[in-house]
């Protein structure tokens, strides 16, 4: 007779858990920023085709970019404030910033007519 054996994952859940706490719980276990990113990862993806009208890798990119701004910066998070209000805010600036970075540079040239 074979013995059935339950393995139980180390497993668990944040639904119930708000940003704030999660960022607290982050700053001491970093597996844990990865719940923040999965809660995000989506709305911030929408939000930034949106404001950038980039393609969907262009998107990917600067989604990228901006969680790990965010994870570098996490300790500065002000829990005052909601956690949408300051990611949001890395992900608007992470756009513009990149829109700088490709705007094309004008050059005037004058030339003398015959």
């Amino acid at each position: 007779m074979r013995k059935k054996v339950r393995i139980q994952k180390n497993y668990m859940d944040f639904s119930e858990i708000s940003d704030k706490d999660l960022v607290k719980k982050a700053l001491d276990d970093s597996s844990v920023f990865g719940e923040l990113v999965k809660r995000y990862q989506g709305k911030l993806f929408l939000y930034i085709r949106r404001i950038s009208n980039g393609s969907i890798e262009d998107s990917e990119d600067l989604l990228q970019e901006v969680f790990i701004k965010a994870w570098k910066k996490l300790n500065s998070y002000n829990d005052n404030f909601a956690f949408s209000t300051w990611i949001y805010r890395i992900t608007h600036n992470t756009v513009i910033s990149e829109f700088r970075k490709k705007k094309p540079q004008t050059v005037e040239l004058h030339e003398e007519l015959p």
